[in-house]
Formats: structure tokens, C-alpha cells, sequence
């Protein structure tokens, strides 16, 4: 389940993304844990097994490489024999070949999580230290139980032909830049997603027109053009985006139009929007309660530097007034964050608004004295001044 991934402009040879349960990651390190058998079949050779995770290169006091697999150098793992294969945001199968034993990690890198790597080290050192006697004979593996999708569904396929093709993305109508391009099959009742980047996915079409992802549980929008006709397809971030841009050009019926199409999301992304469009309306009490509670339910300092691209998205746009007024809401969220200071600084500069400007900088560097930034900006104001 996964395909090759170029980026030439790096290397002529491609990566392979591929999509594994834990389950199966954990049988394929088992395989290398017990050089090679499979119970009483042999798979690989145990030479292969040898070369593969030897040590090759050392890339720093922690790993080296061998033949696809990163070698511990750490010594709380050295002694065990212990190798990983590492993937995005961490994801993991390590292998203790000594210890038979196998530790796998998942991350959900489809909303951009990743373990820290020092905490993922001090995991696995808590296991280690826990791991006590020997394996229970004859011990049975439980059946994975895993929750069916609610929304894979199928169709007849007349309704799905209208979208076959390969489509920019994001959708054009929506006015942004495209990034990649979507090229979509249709069979069996559903649709079938490749981009370059993200890889193929099942795309299941809803009752609202909306379009759902295997795995990933992304929800696409159809976007279309101004003659109904079918233009692309859009998620919940690129239709914010274009919201926010539409409200930056003063378009307010436009704004409305595309975060309608996304109503009934709540997550950050879309409540971002939402308090864009209160704060142009006005309704600065509202924006801020909105930016509050997704700070308090998620990341706080991921929430700060969302609110922080939204007001530069602003900022070039040309429209600094409705930048400045983010800016400033971002410094009463997160009052101790030295970048949401920072920024507004360079939007009151925006204004030539100078004492205000360098009172903000003056800020961010009471947070942060290393904010190089904010020493350079208060210099330049005040040499522009004499």
C-alpha cells in the first residue's frame, strides 16, 4: 500500500511511502529479530539479516546506519543488539534481536504529530527496565479488532463520472496557487485519489456532495466553477485560506459562501476562519473567545503560530489594518509567546506606527533576549526617526 515518491530536484532515486499497521510493522522487525525465520520457515537469509543491520556509518553519538536500518550507538540499547527502522514523525520498528523483543511506534502524521525523539528513547528505556522473566509459553496473539469505517460506502458508478480526471489542486475557483494535482479514478462505487505527494487513497462520495478519505478521514469539498461544472476538490485548510483571502480583499459575500462550505467542521483550522470573519465584522469578543478555546483544547504554541500566518496572509494582502487587529488578538491569547509580539511590532511598523512598534519589540525581547529580530527592527525605527 504505498508507491514510489520522486523529488528529483533532490535525488534520482525515489522514496517509497507505504502505509503499515502496527500489527504488520511489528511482524516485519520479528522477522529480523529472529535472523530471518518465520516460526520454522526461513524467509531471509540470515546473512542478509547480519549485513543489513550492521553498522556501516555513524551519524551521530546516538545511531549509525547500516542497510536501511538505523543502528543504536546509545548504550542504554548498544548491548542489545538493538537497530530501528525509522519513518515520518518518528514512527518506528525497533528490533532487540538479543532480547527477542520488537517495539513499535505510530504517530497520526496525517495532522502533522510526530514523537520527540527523547521521549520515544526514555520509552523504550521504561520497557526495557520493565521487561522481566521470560516470554509465557505458548502465549496467543489477540485478534486485531479494528472499527469499520462509518462512512466507506459505495455508489453507482454514473454518479462518480463527473469527477474522473486530473484536477489542480487546490481547486482552481478558489483563487490560491496550485500546489500538486489530483488524478482521480472511479470503480467499484467509490473513487480513487493519487497526488504526487500524499499518495493514493479511496475517496467515498457523500450525501452532501463532500468526499471522504480512507485512512486518513480527511474531508474533501467539490469545488466548481462558476458554471456549475466540476473543478476539483478542496479540504477544510485551502477553503479557510481562501476565505481568509477572500475577506482580506473586502469580498465578505465571498468569505461567507466558502466557510459555509465547510459549517459543520469544528476543528481549528475552520474555527480559525471563523474568527477572521467575526474579528472583519467586527465582532472582536467572538474572535477572541474562538481563538481562546482552540488554544485551551490544543497546542497553544501550533495555535499561536496558526493565528500568526493567518494575520501575515493578511499583512500581504495589503490589508495591515485587519493584520494588525490579529496580531494584537494573538497578544492577549498568548501574552507570554515572544513571536506573536514580534509580529505585531512589524504591523504597526505596517502603519508607521513607531512608538507602538517598538514598545512590541521592546516586549518580544523581554520574552526572548535572543530575538535578534526584534534588536534589528527597534535600530532601524529609530535611525529612520533621526
Amino acid at each position: 500500500d504505498g508507491y514510489y515518491h520522486y523529488e528529483l530536484d533532490k535525488s534520482v532515486y525515489p522514496a517509497y511511502p507505504f502505509r503499515m499497521s502496527a500489527r504488520d510493522a511489528a511482524r516485519f522487525g520479528l522477522l529480523f529479530a529472529r535472523n530471518g525465520m518465520w516460526g520454522d520457515e526461513r524467509v531471509l537469509s540470515e546473512q542478509w539479516v547480519v549485513r543489513s543491520s550492521a553498522l556501516y556509518s555513524i551519524d551521530n553519538d546516538i545511531m549509525g546506519y547500516g542497510f536501511m536500518w538505523w543502528v543504536f550507538l546509545d548504550p542504554r540499547f548498544e548491548p542489545y543488539g538493538a537497530y530501528a527502522a525509522l519513518g515520518v514523525g518518528n514512527q518506528m520498528i525497533a528490533v532487540f534481536p538479543k532480547l527477542d523483543l520488537v517495539i513499535v511506534n505510530r504517530a497520526d502524521t496525517y495532522v502533522g504529530e510526530g514523537t520527540p525523539p527523547p521521549d520515544l528513547m526514555d520509552l523504550m528505556q521504561q520497557i526495557l527496565a520493565a521487561r522481566t522473566g521470560v516470554p509465557v509459553a505458548g502465549a496467543d496473539l489477540s485478534p486485531l479488532e479494528v472499527e469499520s469505517d462509518p462512512l466507506i460506502n459505495r455508489v453507482p458508478d454514473e454518479r462518480l463520472a463527473e469527477f474522473v480526471g486530473e484536477w489542480d489542486y487546490p481547486a482552481p475557483p478558489l483563487g490560491l496557487p496550485a500546489r500538486t494535482t489530483v488524478q482521480i479514478t472511479a470503480g467499484e462505487g467509490h473513487l480513487v485519489g493519487f497526488a504526487p505527494v500524499a499518495g493514493t487513497f479511496g475517496l467515498y462520495l457523500q450525501e452532501d456532495g463532500s468526499f471522504h478519505e480512507e485512512d486518513s478521514r480527511r474531508r474533501y469539498v467539490a469545488i466548481r466553477s462558476a458554471d456549475g461544472s466540476f473543478a476539483g476538490i478542496a479540504d477544510v485548510t485551502a477553503i479557510v485560506t481562501a476565505a481568509i483571502a477572500a475577506t482580506a480583499r473586502g469580498d465578505d459575500d465571498r468569505a461567507a459562501a466558502l466557510m459555509a462550505e465547510v459549517e459543520a467542521d469544528l476543528s481549528p483550522r475552520a474555527e480559525m476562519g471563523r474568527a477572521v470573519i467575526d474579528l472583519a465584522g467586527g465582532d472582536v469578543e467572538s474572535a477572541e473567545a474562538r481563538i481562546r478555546e482552540i488554544g485551551e483544547t490544543g497546542d497553544p504554541a501550533r495555535v499561536e503560530a496558526e493565528v500568526n500566518a493567518v494575520g501575515y496572509q493578511l499583512l500581504q494582502a495589503g490589508n495591515t489594518a485587519q493584520a494588525v487587529a490579529i496580531f494584537e488578538l494573538n497578544t492577549r491569547v498568548f501574552p507570554e509567546a515572544f513571536n506573536t509580539w514580534d509580529s505585531l511590532g512589524e504591523g504597526y511598523m505596517g502603519q508607521g506606527r513607531d512608538d507602538e512598534a517598538i514598545a512590541a519589540y521592546e516586549r518580544s525581547l523581554e520574552l526572548n533576549p535572543g530575538n535578534a529580530n526584534a534588536v534589528e527592527m527597534i535600530t532601524r525605527i529609530r535611525e529612520g526617526g533621526e
